[in-house]
């Protein structure tokens, strides 16, 4: 007997499987004692019940125990590096997180991926359990991972992304699944549960690969190691391991990187392809920055050359208007001052709650302080307006290097900004 997927009933029911052997139970004995069955064949059956009494306990010990693996997996790892349902809505600031994959992955990273994707799947053999990835901020090391992820995930390969403050519990729940496991960190440097996680690797013996990637591992790595037992920092890679550099040197490359960008963001959001050209930068741009100005270019219609400079101030003044509308909608009534405030709040400091979300705001210039509704729904409609950070209230998860070039700018337009990004940060937690 089988269901409809060609599953047999038992596998799917190990429960239904120990309901059965109490009725061939029941049914061999009262038979039996009313003498409709041969001793024998009673016997046959109390002996059937017995065995599938023992395989019902065991497949439903399996089960339970595959439920609570995933759930501890789940608890501990997530399947990307931004939220577990992120929705860029109408932002093309957040449509230039990677794993948002907008942009296909350049075939210039070919090289890395390959001998990444061989040390996560052990070829060629490596006793290190550790492995990074460094470079600029906005070089490619997050999409870079994202793409390794890919294909191990399509090869049957599991693996995923630590949480924040869960690294030894990644281990603990990778080393449940008895294979091979990998674990993806990415902003290492941030982490301050890398120690835990580095212990925890070191302490066990299951086969769990992790891959850390930073902006650089330099001297936070050092010190981080000589604060581990020497047996544990021995077994660390001392220095940098995949090294990102520009993908691109020449202006003829940056130019190509740019229109190769903007195709793919006309396919993405349904618009003709740009008729803009990138004006070749003095210095190579990060590959997050041309793609900036590509979505700009693209989606704005924008004839002639361009630069990147021009591109990403393009970019933030476009979301600039999409605040103003989607706070208007929210029933705020800000100054576009106001909202650049709050948005620098957010990102810098974040919140773990909708009180101290309010408390965090109140520092801030522009803001209605006066009105506590006022400040509730304004820190309601930070948390809505960009997707959040994994187990965080408050802390938008957006493109690094340009949320920082876009706070950068902003401190250093406003003194009263400055000072309030000051009080709020020394001052004592609610």
């Amino acid at each position: 007997m089988t269901m409809a997927n060609g599953r047999r009933w038992w596998r799917r029911s190990p429960w239904a499987l120990a309901a059965m052997s109490g009725v061939l139970m029941t049914a061999g004995a009262g038979s039996a004692v009313a003498g409709f069955l041969p001793w024998w064949l009673a016997m046959l059956l109390g002996v059937l019940s017995g065995a599938a009494t023992i395989v019902g306990t065991a497949l439903w010990e399996r089960h339970t125990a595959g439920v609570a693996r995933r759930e501890a997996w789940a608890a501990a790892v997530a399947a990307g590096p931004g939220p577990d349902e992120a929705d860029h809505g109408n932002s093309v600031l957040a449509a230039l997180n990677p794993e948002q994959r907008v942009v296909g992955f350049n075939r210039l990273r070919d090289g890395e991926l390959r001998g990444l994707l061989g040390w996560c799947r052990g070829t060629p053999a490596d006793e290190r359990s550790v492995r990074l990835v460094s470079g600029a901020p906005g070089s490619g090391k997050t999409r870079l991972l994202v793409e390794c992820a890919d294909r191990l995930t399509d090869a049957g390969v599991v693996c995923g992304w630590v949480r924040r403050d869960r690294g030894a519990a990644a281990v603990a729940a990778a080393a449940a699944w008895g294979r091979p496991v990998v674990l993806f960190v990415d902003d290492a440097e941030t982490r301050p549960d890398l120690p835990a996680l580095l212990l925890a690797l070191a302490a066990g013996d299951a086969d769990v690969r992790v891959v850390l990637a930073a902006r650089e591992f330099g001297e936070w790595w050092a010190r981080l190691r000589a604060g581990l037992p020497r047996e544990t920092a021995r077994a660390l890679p001392p220095a940098d391991g995949v090294v990102l550099g520009p993908l691109a040197t020449t202006g003829q490359d940056q130019e190509q990187l740019f229109a190769q960008a903007g195709r793919y963001f006309a396919r993405r959001f349904g618009t003709a392809p740009p008729a803009a050209t990138l004006a070749a930068p003095h210095q190579p741009a990060q590959l997050l920055m041309l793609h900036a100005a590509a979505a700009v270019a693209t989606l704005g219609g924008q004839p002639g050359p361009v630069t990147v400079d021009a591109g990403v101030r393009r970019l933030f003044a476009d979301e600039e208007s999409w605040w103003e509308r989607s706070a208007v909608e929210a029933g705020l009534t800000l100054s576009r001052a106001g909202l650049r405030s709050a948005i620098v709040a957010a990102t810098v400091l974040g919140a773990r709650g909708l009180d101290e979300a309010v408390t965090l705001l109140g520092h801030f210039p522009g803001l209605p302080r006066g009105n506590p509704d006022a400040m509730r729904r304004l820190a309601e409609w930070l948390r809505e307006v960009y997707p959040q950070r994994a187990d965080t209230w408050l802390d938008p998860h957006l493109p690094a290097r340009l949320v920082e070039r876009y706070v950068a700018d902003q401190l250093a337009a406003s003194a009263p900004l400055r000072s309030a990004v000051v009080a709020a940060a020394l001052a004592p937690a609610p």
